[in-house]
């Protein structure tokens, strides 16, 4: 391993000239607290199914056909590390180079890349978190980073309306990117992300100076998806050791760097180090995403050309997911839900995971899978290989594991169940997820909940919005042994 701490668990195939090609690393470190009880009975994230494909699946498919092929999969723990290896060597088929490569746990992405930083030999390096799900091409990404030179290239795509980002009227807004874009939204020239709510956004006049103008947008997320210069990446993370996260530390420090080259006289009437918006301003009663566009109230006469700064060679440049392409991470409850139930649909899941099955009726049913009588399977399922379906069942918009038994009359719409799980006669499942092994008893319902492995739900039970699992005691340490111990514990007996 290298002077960082990482371990190397083990290789797949050669090591690559520095140079000579890109590397890429798939960052499987995130521990995925966000997901209980769904990763409960220890399933790292990258392995959880996203349309009965595990989520790191995603990313490498994202890699594949790109110039890449040495891949180092960066995991927390040996345990991980170790069940990430065995789906690898089980299940992948493709033509990368796949190095997994352990790390102490409850590092931070930027510490992640620390400890790794040994091991990256090529002048630009790819970083995609594990639990992105997307049909945008790597090779477009690094095409558009390499044709710039730039320190680092992001990946944005449209925010994904999800409860967790809706603002009431008069409030700052929360769970969004406050992104700066010149004209053509090619270059990243003003980046914060922070998951509470801003009062104010701080504004670099730097940037202005610089591009001319700068829209501020709202409506765009940060994909966690970079192309680095190599120097770059290591420059940023030694000069500022503390700095634990790519995106709420190492972009943002980038992105302010690019403007502390000597750049075009002052803009009149501008004397402040900065701008401030207001955050508050910036949501209207319906939590419309803000778009401050300050391209004509701060165009001066002493703009440089873009053409021009496109050759800096610190640039942080974007590139802008095109509207009919899907990109979000899986790194919530919520969105691990909306996700399988957006891969179920036949246009995205065409894409994602190739042609359908049951052309006719839009949806993904393994040749073994034979509906009972009167079972209605709507467009939109995705069923694995020995599943049981009864009679007079109705699917709707749902994905369901290996070997999935359920009964006679069962309702399962907008669901994911995982492998093993059986539903007795009678019940209803509606907008929940049910990890693997889950028992549902005859007659219970369940609508918008998260089960964890191996829980069962007594009949006639009914459950809406809870996460149910197992309890786990929590015991007190054991007493030393001596002979205080020893003579209580004979008193006792």
């Amino acid at each position: 391993g290298s002077g960082s701490g990482s371990g190397k668990l083990s290789i797949r195939g050669g090591m690559p000239m520095r140079g000579v090609a890109p590397q890429a690393v798939i960052l499987a470190s995130d521990t995925g607290s966000r997901l209980h009880p769904l990763n409960e009975d220890g399933v790292p994230k990258a392995l959880l199914p996203v349309g009965n494909r595990p989520l790191i699946s995603y990313p490498l498919a994202m890699i594949e056909g790109s110039s890449v092929r040495h891949v180092l999969v960066v995991c927390s723990g040996k345990q991980t590390a170790e069940r990430v290896q065995s789906w690898i060597e089980a299940s992948y088929d493709g033509d990368l180079h796949l190095e997994v490569r352990v790390i102490p746990e409850n590092l931070g992405s930027a510490d992640a890349m620390r400890a790794v930083a040994d091991s990256l030999t090529a002048d630009n390096v790819a970083v995609l978190s594990a639990d992105v799900v997307s049909d945008v091409p790597l090779a477009a990404v690094l095409a558009a980073h390499t044709v710039r030179g730039a320190a680092a290239t992001s990946l944005l795509h449209t925010r994904r309306v999800l409860a967790s980002t809706e603002t009431k009227p008069g409030k700052a807004p929360k769970n969004v990117d406050y992104i700066g874009l010149d004209e053509a939204e090619s270059t990243l020239l003003f980046f914060a992300s922070n998951p509470d709510a801003r009062r104010d956004v701080a504004l670099p006049l730097k940037a202005l100076r610089r591009a001319g103008s700068v829209t501020v947008r709202t409506d765009l997320v940060d994909a966690h998806v970079y192309v680095f210069s190599r120097a770059a990446l290591l420059a940023a993370l030694d000069a500022r050791p503390l700095h634990t996260s790519l995106k709420q530390d190492v972009v943002p420090w980038l992105v302010r760097h690019q403007h502390d080259q000597p750049q075009q006289p002052q803009l009149d009437g501008l004397r402040s180090d900065s701008l401030k918006l207001d955050a508050v301003g910036l949501s209207g009663p319906s939590a419309r995403d803000f778009v401050a566009d300050m391209t004509h109230a701060y165009r001066g006469p002493g703009a440089t050309p873009r053409g021009r700064m496109e050759q800096v060679p610190r640039d942080v440049c974007a590139y802008k997911a095109g509207a009919d392409c899907f990109c979000a991470r899986a790194n919530t409850t919520q969105a691990f839900g909306e996700i399988n139930r957006e891969v179920a649909t036949p246009v995205l899941a065409e894409r994602l995971l190739g042609p359908a099955t049951n052309p006719r009726h839009e949806n993904w049913l393994d040749p073994s899978v034979k509906p009972g009588a009167k079972s209605t399977i709507g467009a939109g399922c995705i069923i694995a290989a020995g599943c049981t379906v009864g009679d007079k069942n109705t699917l709707k918009r749902s994905v369901m594991g290996r070997s999935v038994h359920l009964g006679r009359d069962v309702k399962v719409i907008n669901s994911v169940l995982m492998d093993g799980v059986r539903v007795g006669d009678g019940a209803h499942i509606q907008g929940s997820i049910l990890c693997a092994g889950v028992r549902v008893e005859p007659h219970a319902s369940l609508r918008d909940c998260q089960v964890g492995a191996g829980y069962l739900v007594a009949e006639g039970q009914d459950h809406r919005g809870e996460a149910l699992a197992h309890y786990k005691e929590v015991r007190p340490p054991a007493r030393p042994a001596g002979p205080s111990s020893a003579a209580s514990d004979s008193s006792s007996s």
